[in-house]
């Protein structure tokens, strides 16, 4: 039998698509930060970030290990400052 019959299955993988998806919530907040509000997708990553946070803030008790979400988010973030700087190693 196998525990996950995709990749799509995976805690990870479920917790980088909520990662992922667009929240304006915050995206004026961080427009306000004079040392980002130029490039959008520095904001757009800024607002994915906060809203990030507050969501982790909900989740982590449902977690056996509760630093996981906040090592995933740190991978997360990574990727997505690598891929606004195409950073290729």
């Amino acid at each position: 039998m196998e525990l996950y019959a995709t990749l799509e299955d995976l805690p990870s993988y479920m917790l980088y698509k909520k990662f992922d998806e667009d929240d304006s919530t915050y995206y004026d907040t961080c427009k306000a930060e004079p040392k980002i509000n130029s490039d959008e997708k520095l904001v757009k990553i800024c607002a994915k970030t906060i809203k990030n946070f507050k969501h982790i803030e909900k989740i982590k008790e449902d977690y056996t290990f509760k630093d996981k979400p906040c090592t995933d988010l740190n991978y997360w973030i990574r990727e997505e400052l690598i891929k606004v700087h195409h950073i290729k190693e």
